[in-house]
């Protein structure tokens, strides 16, 4: 392989390495916290495609698998300057990567119809590998004595050790910081008092900003109450109220749901009787009709509360309270609409909660 030839193949492994490594940290980082990774910030779907069933092999990350790859080919290529049949191994890694960007490409492509941004990179990376790499070890095949065989042998078992010992530790980091993190991390959010649906032990929380009198959110809290049946030892959810009203709400420039208010005010006076999930569905069953004074009594007695204790709940300095700290707190947050979701202190599109919260939960 002339001087020239070797650099070009040198620089374009290790870059193909660093992309798998980067990669293979971020989407650890998004299974971890729900947190998008750059690659998806640059508008593809990397995200989507690393937490996917295609996205392991053996057990192991298929951008594992990449950058070890590329590390073991600039191993050879460095160490083929002296031993020059060395380069018969990296054929035949090279040959091996276009496999693997074969597989890869058919799995976020057609199995999974995304695009990820990194993965092309490294998939370009490899094959250009093949191109440089491939004719040179097809003239060294002929050259393959013991000592660098049982050379080369030990340094893939090296690698492929170090790289096994990586991905438990990425497993072992995911478990770790999905188990610690605590909810409203970084946001000083205050869920005291605040309705709750699943068990608050559970390592996966979700702080969900809604509105009573949004349509959208009653879709949303059905979801959450879903996936608490469906999780029930992973995940819970603590709903802060934002109603989209400026009786209440004075940062809003207009009222998008009347009464939303009064609609908040029902289901903290029904969390101060523990009725919180009862409450969802018996106070969204009424949106349609908006939340008036007759409406708000029979929400009292669909829930069995005692009308006389019902309107000193409704009432309570403290119920007003806490409506007003979770609006003060949406505004400090810049919300402009509602629903909005932070699972573990990280804002989530709603959209993809459930989707979401699956992956946490695996």
């Amino acid at each position: 392989m002339s001087p020239g030839r070797f650099r070009v193949a040198l620089f374009i492994a290790l870059l193909t390495a660093a992309v798998a490594l980067l990669l293979r940290f971020e989407s650890a980082r998004y299974e971890a916290t729900g947190a998008a990774s750059s690659c998806a910030k640059l508008g593809s779907e990397c995200d989507a495609v690393q937490t996917s069933a295609y996205a392991k092999v053996m057990g192991v990350s298929l951008a594992t698998w990449g950058a070890l790859g590329a590390l073991v080919l600039a191993s050879l290529l460095l160490l083929s300057r002296k031993e020059p049949s060395l380069l018969v191994f990296a054929g035949a890694v090279a040959a091996l990567s276009v496999g693997g960007v074969l597989y890869t490409a058919f799995a976020a492509w057609v199995k999974l119809g995304k695009f990820c941004l990194y993965c092309s990179v490294m998939q370009a990376g490899f094959l250009a590998l093949a191109v440089l790499v491939g004719p040179a070890a097809w003239r060294a095949r002929g050259l393959v004595p013991r000592r660098p065989l049982r050379l080369g042998g030990a340094m893939a078992a090296f690698l492929l050790a170090l790289a096994l010992s990586g991905e438990a530790y990425a497993r072992e980091r995911i478990r770790l910081v999905r188990t610690f993190t605590p909810p409203g991390k970084g946001m000083r959010l205050d869920i005291s008092d605040a309705l709750l649906l699943g068990d608050p032990t559970t390592r996966i929380s979700v702080v969900l900003f809604f509105d009573f009198g949004c349509p959208f959110c009653r879709e949303c809290c059905r979801k959450a109450a879903e996936l608490v049946r469906r999780h029930p030892r992973c995940v819970h959810f603590w709903l802060k109220h934002y109603p989209l009203e400026r009786e209440c709400n004075r940062t809003l420039s207009q009222t998008m749901h009347a009464t939303a208010c009064r609609g908040a005010l029902a289901g903290q006076a029904a969390q101060a009787k523990k009725l919180d999930a009862q409450a969802l569905g018996v106070i969204f069953g009424y949106q349609e009709d908006q939340f008036g004074k007759l409406v708000l009594a029979r929400i009292g007695e669909d829930l069995g509360v005692p009308a006389g204790e019902w309107a000193e709940l409704l009432a309570a300095p403290r119920t007003k309270e806490i409506v007003d700290r979770d609006i003060a707190e949406g505004n400090a947050l810049n919300l402009l609409v509602v629903p909005v979701a932070f699972v573990n202190g990280r804002q989530v599109d709603t959209q993809r909660l459930a989707d979401k919260i699956g992956q946490l939960c695996r």
